[in-house]
C-alpha cells in the first residue's frame, strides 16, 4: 500500500493572483503547505499537482529548488491532472489537498487517512467535509483509493466532476463506500482558506504569532479566542449558501458570486451546449476567439452584471446574467447541462433578480426575453415571478417579453 498526498496548485486565480507564492515568514505559502502535510506520519509520498500553462513555470521551478515532487497536467481537467499524477506515483490510496490552505494540521490528515484504512474492507472515499463539515474550512482533507480515482476519471462525464476531482466519488455512497470524519464540536464557521487578500492577511496574523509553522490547528482555534479581532480580517468572506427563493438545505442552496476571468472557459462550453443554442435567438455555435473577446467586454462593462450561481459543494449550476441601462435590466440565464430538470433555472432567475434589484437602486424593472417555443423557460420565469408583456422583435424574431418588477420581488 502507497499512500501519496496529492496537493493541487495553480497561479492562476484572478481573486488573489499567486498568491501560493506569496510569503508567509519569507517562505511561499505553497512551501508552508507542504512543510507541514510532510509531518504526516502515514504519508509515504507527496506531490504536488499543477499545469501546463507557462504561468505555472514558477511553481515546477520552486519544486526543483524545495525537493517536491511535481507532476503538470491539464488545467482544468482538474480529475484528470490527479489521475495522471497518482498513476505517475505508483498510487494505491490519494489523499487530496489543496495549496490554499497553509492551516492544513497533519494530525487531522492521518486522521481522516485512519478511516479509510481502518475499514478498508467496506471504504473507499473518507473526508471530514462530506457530508458533514465539523472542522474550520481550510483543514479539507480528501482520501479515497487508486480505483475509485480510476473509476472517475473513467466515467465522470459533468463538467463539475473533472473539475472539482471527487463528485463522482462522493455523490454516489452506495456505490462508493463512505466515511466522514467529523470533530467532537462544530468549528464550521471559521474560515481559514485563502482565496481573497482578506483570507491572506488573516493567515499572516496566524503564523506572525506562531512564529513557525510548528502549531496544530486547536492552537490556531485557540488563538482566534485570544485575538478575535484576526477572524474580522475575514469575516465579510464566509461562504454561505442562499436559496432565498425555496429555501431548501445546504446542499441544494444556491448562492451567487460574480464571474471571474478564470469562468471563461465553462461559460463558453455551457454556450455552446446543443440545448443552449437551440433555445437561442442566434443558434449558431460560438467560436472561442468570438466567445472570449465578448466575455473581456463584458467584464469590464460597467452597465453587464454577470453571476455564476455555485452549490455549498462547488458546484457550478449557472449563469445569470444583466445588461443594465437607465431604468431597466434585460436578464439571460443560462443554467448547466447537468444541473437542468432541477428547478435550478427558476431559482437562479429569482435570486439574480431580486439582487440587481437590491444593488440597483434606479432599475424599475427586469425584462426577460424568451423564444415562443421555448416552455421550459417560460415556466422558469414564471415561477420566478415573472409576468407577460407582450411580444417584440429580437433579431428577426418575435420573443415573449416577460417582466419582473419591485413588487413582484416583495
Amino acid at each position: 500500500m502507497k499512500i501519496v498526498a496529492i496537493i493541487q496548485a495553480r497561479m492562476g486565480s484572478t481573486r488573489l493572483p499567486g498568491k501560493i507564492l506569496m510569503p508567509l515568514l519569507d517562505i511561499p505559502m505553497l512551501v508552508q503547505v507542504v512543510e507541514r502535510v510532510r509531518r504526516s506520519k502515514l504519508l509515504n509520498e507527496i506531490v504536488l499537482a499543477t499545469t501546463t500553462d507557462p504561468k505555472d513555470d514558477p511553481v515546477e521551478s520552486l519544486c526543483r529548488q524545495r525537493d517536491i515532487a511535481c507532476y503538470r497536467g491539464s488545467e482544468y481537467d482538474v480529475l484528470d491532472r490527479y489521475y495522471q499524477a497518482a498513476i505517475q506515483h505508483k498510487a494505491t490510496i490519494v489523499v487530496r489537498i489543496t495549496a490554499d490552505c497553509p492551516l492544513i494540521d497533519p494530525v487531522v490528515i492521518d486522521q481522516v487517512i485512519e478511516q479509510l484504512i481502518d475499514h478498508r474492507e467496506t471504504c473507499v472515499y473518507a473526508s471530514n467535509v462530506i457530508p458533514i463539515r465539523t472542522f474550520p474550512r481550510g483543514l479539507d482533507t480528501e482520501v479515497f483509493t487508486f480505483q475509485s480515482l480510476q473509476s472517475a476519471w473513467e466515467q465522470a462525464s459533468q463538467t463539475a466532476q473533472r473539475e472539482h476531482v471527487t463528485p463522482f466519488i462522493w455523490s454516489q455512497p452506495d456505490r462508493f463506500p463512505q466515511r466522514n470524519f467529523c470533530h467532537n464540536s462544530d468549528c464550521s464557521n471559521h474560515r481559514w482558506t485563502v482565496d481573497t487578500p482578506e483570507d491572506f492577511a488573516f493567515v499572516r496574523e496566524v503564523y506572525r504569532y506562531f512564529g513557525s509553522n510548528q502549531f496544530t490547528w486547536t492552537e490556531v482555534l485557540a488563538g482566534t479566542q485570544i485575538h478575535p479581532e484576526w477572524e474580522l480580517i475575514n469575516s465579510g468572506i464566509s461562504q454561505k449558501p442562499i436559496d432565498e427563493l425555496t429555501g431548501k438545505s445546504a446542499s441544494q442552496a444556491i448562492s451567487l458570486r460574480d464571474v471571474i476571468e478564470d469562468d471563461a472557459w465553462i461559460l463558453w462550453n455551457w454556450a455552446n451546449d446543443p440545448v443552449s443554442r437551440s433555445v437561442s435567438f442566434s443558434p449558431d455555435p460560438i467560436p472561442w476567439e468570438v466567445h472570449f473577446a465578448w466575455f473581456r467586454r463584458k467584464l469590464i462593462c460597467s452597465g453587464s452584471h454577470m453571476f455564476i450561481g455555485e452549490r455549498e459543494t462547488g458546484e457550478k449550476v449557472g449563469l445569470v446574467r444583466f445588461d443594465c441601462e437607465n431604468e431597466r435590466a434585460v436578464i439571460s440565464v443560462n443554467v448547466a447541462p447537468e444541473a437542468r430538470g432541477k428547478g435550478v433555472g427558476a431559482r437562479l432567475i429569482r435570486i439574480g433578480s431580486d439582487r440587481i434589484l437590491a444593488d440597483n437602486p434606479e432599475i424599475e424593472a427586469v425584462f426577460a426575453y424568451i423564444k415562443p417555443d421555448n416552455d421550459a423557460s417560460v415556466k422558469a420565469f414564471a415561477k420566478a415571478g415573472y409576468v407577460p408583456d407582450g411580444t417584440e422583435q429580437l433579431s428577426g424574431t418575435e420573443a415573449l417579453r416577460m417582466i419582473y418588477t419591485r413588487e413582484g420581488a416583495k
